[in-house]
């Protein structure tokens, strides 16, 4: 798990009759968690420019120590867990909803990372 990456794909298209851009954001909740964690965490977002009427695939690779949080013993851990995902314009604005599964051990994480890895075609 430490050198995985969670890999989110979309079509995203402006239906606008002007160019325009989004920030596309990516949140998760962790359905059953050993500790209370947020309602949606932001692990990931890539800003899309869009001429009118046009439309890119976008993929966002979030690296799995992302998704570390402090357990009960203030280590920064990836547990198993069942997450569900979205995708939209804001926490509120959300237009895509998904689910996945983290298997495996507990995993203590050394550094919580930042990163996400966009292609946009």
């Amino acid at each position: 798990m430490p050198n995985e990456k969670l890999r989110v794909s979309f079509k995203i298209k402006n239906e606008g009759s002007c160019f325009g851009d989004e920030v596309v954001q990516i949140y998760i909740r962790d359905c059953v968690s050993s500790v209370v964690r947020p309602v949606k965490q932001l692990v990931g977002f890539a800003r899309v420019s869009l001429e009118a009427q046009a439309s890119k695939e976008v993929t966002i690779e979030i690296d799995m120590r992302q998704l570390a949080f402090h357990d009960l013993n203030m280590d920064q851990v990836v547990e198993p867990a069942r997450m569900k995902l979205f995708v939209g314009a804001s926490s509120e604005g959300i237009r895509l909803k998904d689910s996945f599964t983290i298997e495996g051990e507990k995993l203590i994480v050394e550094r919580k990372v930042f990163s996400a890895l966009t292609s946009i075609s």
